[in-house]
């Protein structure tokens, strides 16, 4: 397949094609099945003869109500899977040629289809650490500076991430920082028995009762110690 930007309607049209192939077996509304549907003579969509209604070959999936032709969200998904640190909502409107809002809506639908992830996936060596989100609060409206009075990580967005050496990144949003928090992050995705890597925090101490815990010590600027290091994690949110 060429780029998203050179995608044409004959791409469109084989990639509807592929879908409809292995298409659904039943109505999306009754559930009555497909032996009982006739296609209409509009492309690509169908007429339930049992309940009267109509719909397409995208319902009940991550294009349902998507005017975004389906080889542009083939591409996106592909620019999203091979991107090392992730792709912005707005670079990838632009190697699809979409507006911004639409690459928004496409990457969205597209995590959300990867999962929620009910195991525990992450296993070998797992890379563990926090990062603050937010602006510095010298440059925050007064009101703003006077909510959040202190240093650091201070009227800030708390990210718990972990990353496997396999790529397997699960990161999660948290109030705390402390270590009932984080400890219980990891042991919820984290296969007993791995190696975890993560900073000289506090919060890891006593990892070592279910992993084999190994730390590298920020604060004295030690950041790699053979396999030991968090730096795939971060350039994951880069």
């Amino acid at each position: 397949m060429s780029a998203g930007k050179k995608g044409t309607n004959t791409q469109t049209r084989n990639c509807d094609k592929g879908v409809e192939q292995s298409a659904r077996q039943s109505c999306s509304e009754c559930g009555i099945e497909k032996d009982k549907l006739w296609q209409k003579s509009r492309k690509n969509y169908y007429h339930c003869n049992d309940c009267k209604k109509d719909f397409t070959i995208r319902v009940g999936t991550i294009f349902h109500r998507s005017h975004v032709p389906l080889h542009k969200w083939l591409w996106a998904m592909y620019l999203m899977v091979t991107a090392r640190a992730g792709i912005s909502s707005m670079e990838l409107s632009k190697q699809i040629d979409i507006k911004q809002e639409w690459s928004w809506f496409l990457e969205h639908r597209i995590r959300n289809a990867s999962g929620n992830m009910t195991e525990k996936t992450l296993s070998g060596i797992v890379e563990a650490d926090v990062a603050h989100f937010g602006g510095k609060e010298k440059n925050k409206h007064k009101k703003s500076k006077r909510q959040n009075k202190g240093r650091g990580a201070v009227g800030k967005m708390h990210v718990h991430g972990m990353r496997g050496r396999d790529e397997q990144v699960v990161l999660q949003v948290v109030e705390k920082e402390d270590a009932p928090t984080l400890q219980g992050i990891i042991k919820e995705n984290v296969l007993p028995g791995s190696t975890v890597c993560t900073d000289e925090a506090t919060s890891y101490q006593g990892l070592d009762a279910n992993f084999e815990h190994k730390t590298v010590n920020h604060s004295a600027g030690q950041y790699v110690d053979g396999d030991t290091h968090t730096i795939r994690l971060r350039l994951f949110g880069q």
